[in-house]
């Protein structure tokens, strides 16, 4: 949802358009909005985002708005490669903790 908690399919075209920008906080900002509204198909933009040799802090959390447990390899691997961070240690918390809630629901 934008600031004034609208969400249309306008507004998600435009997040889709903008995934192609060459700027990366324009692109950041559209996959932030994409992810917020639970569109799982941004997951494979984040984990090609966090493929990099470097990555963005901000990435890792916008894999918690997803809220997607598939991506706990990713985080371990990012782990294993650069090391633990708050951020990082966050996320992986709180998709560990999803998952033994969902394990318990099925």
């Amino acid at each position: 949802m934008n600031v004034n908690g609208y969400d249309t399919p306008e507004i998600r075209n435009c997040f889709v358009l903008l995934l192609k920008e060459n700027n990366f906080d324009v692109r950041y900002e559209a996959i932030t909005g994409l992810a917020k509204r639970l569109n799982k198909s941004v997951a494979q933009l984040i984990i090609q985002e966090l493929s990099e040799d470097k990555i963005d802090d901000r990435m890792i959390e916008l894999i918690s708005y997803l809220r997607d447990v598939s991506l706990l390899p990713v985080l371990y691997q990012i782990k294993d490669k650069f090391g633990s961070s708050k951020k990082l240690n966050m996320c992986i918390e709180n998709l560990e903790k999803l998952k033994v809630k969902i394990k318990f629901t099925q």
